[in-house]
């Protein structure tokens, strides 16, 4: 926060370079805030491994109205930072974790600065902790259109970086842009003019994984509808910007046993996002049951190549009930039987009829080392229509420096 309480303001894309996922191009420089209120702990101090142990900081940390809220979310919750940062007053408390030792939950409340402490309110994040880490907390906050990234850690962490969208690539990669947060006595606080969504990420003091923040409430959506919001959202891209192709296939009944706990008959849609940069994001969407009674659930995004927009979908199920793995597989309108194979040509199955160009295909075997499935579809004419190695795509959240979800 600069003096006179103005917040610094990093562009959505302006001056940051957009970097490919796993880039060891160097961060932007570091510039440096002014001295928050200081706490009593000096940064060698032990209090400062855990966060149930800081003290608090943030020019409010003394006021008894904000000890009050925090208590209000429980005996054991510990108020770590409150001020007025910028355009909102913030208040950020953590609870200990029984069954994550080593996580913090974050806790957050906020309003216009200024704001009566009665009148401030929780802020809902959809992903509220920090994980496998004790000893740094981060949150980033709706604010005019923006974020507000407040991010805390010991005194002498001078510095983090956030990315609150990705930009996938027509040949499957994902790139992203970075933004400084400059940080004195371990708090900073910087408004980013792009909102932040389901692929906002942070890397400081050695932590690079999910920033917690505000995930919008998107009541009476379909399956589909929600997560194409969601596709948006990681790609700060317009819904009607994107261009959707959903496709959908009947589920036989018992399909869907094992994942869903349901035997009844249902439908796979299976939806391709293309974005305006050429990138491509697919995921698919599963229901069974009735309009009254159903199960239903989506799977994660993936960025795979532009080439494989329309490649087959493939599912690996669990195993029947002698044991054997089960894989939908759809195919092309033109195809009657698709087969599985290892990818080094081991027969996995026998060629498995096309029902509404949909199969539950029974592997004879799992793969030899468990690498990737080749699938081969076959007209009826015994033609092969396509025979290519499945790829499974890269998670459009890129959480992490691996592409894994958290």
């Amino acid at each position: 926060m600069l003096a006179g309480g103005a917040v610094l303001t990093a562009a959505a894309v302006g001056g940051a370079a957009w970097a490919a996922a796993g880039s060891t191009s160097p961060a932007p420089p570091v510039r440096r805030s002014p001295r928050p209120a200081p706490s009593t702990a000096g940064p060698d101090d032990p209090v400062w491994a855990s966060t149930t142990r800081w003290p608090p900081r943030g020019s409010l940390a003394g006021d008894p109205g904000v000890a009050a809220l925090v208590a209000t979310a429980g005996n054991l919750s510990r108020l770590l930072y409150a001020a007025d940062a910028g355009p909102l007053r913030v208040v950020v408390a953590t609870d200990p974790q029984v069954d994550e030792p080593l996580s913090s939950v974050v806790r957050v409340w906020s309003g216009p600065a200024g704001t009566d402490v009665t009148g401030l309110t929780v802020a809902e994040l959809g992903y509220n902790g920090i994980y496998d880490r004790q000893d740094l907390v981060a949150v980033a906050l709706p604010s005019s259109g923006g974020a507000l990234v407040v991010t805390l850690a010991r005194p002498d962490v001078d510095g983090a970086e956030v990315s609150l969208a990705v930009r996938p690539l027509p040949d499957g990669r994902i790139e992203r842009a970075w933004q400084a947060v400059p940080m004195t006595e371990g708090v900073g606080v910087v408004r980013l003019e792009r909102a932040a969504g389901p692929a906002s990420r942070l890397r400081m003091a050695g932590y690079d994984g999910p920033l917690p923040h505000v995930d919008p409430v998107r009541n009476g959506e379909d399956l589909v509808a929600a997560a194409i919001a969601d596709v948006a959202a990681c790609v700060d891209v317009a819904v009607g910007r994107l261009a959707v192709r959903t496709t959908r296939f009947p589920l036989p009944e018992g399909a869907m046993q094992e994942m869903m706990g349901s035997p009844a008959a249902g439908t796979l849609d299976v939806t391709a996002v293309t974005t305006p940069g050429g990138g491509v994001v697919r995921f698919a969407s599963y229901r069974t049951g009735s309009a009254e009674s159903y199960a239903a659930f989506t799977d994660q995004p993936l960025v795979v190549p532009a080439r494989e927009r329309d490649a087959p979908f493939v599912l690996q199920l669990g195993t029947d009930v002698e044991g054997r793995p089960r894989t939908i597989v759809t195919s092309p309108a033109q195809a009657a039987t698709v087969q599985v194979l290892g990818v080094d040509g081991q027969v996995l199955s026998r060629p498995t009829r096309l029902v509404g160009r949909l199969a539950v295909v029974t592997l004879t075997t799992s793969p030899a080392d468990g690498s990737d499935l080749r699938i081969v579809v076959r007209a009826a004419d015994g033609r092969v229509v396509r025979d290519a190695v499945h790829v499974d795509g890269r998670p459009l959240y890129d959480l992490s420096p691996e592409g894994a979800l958290f």
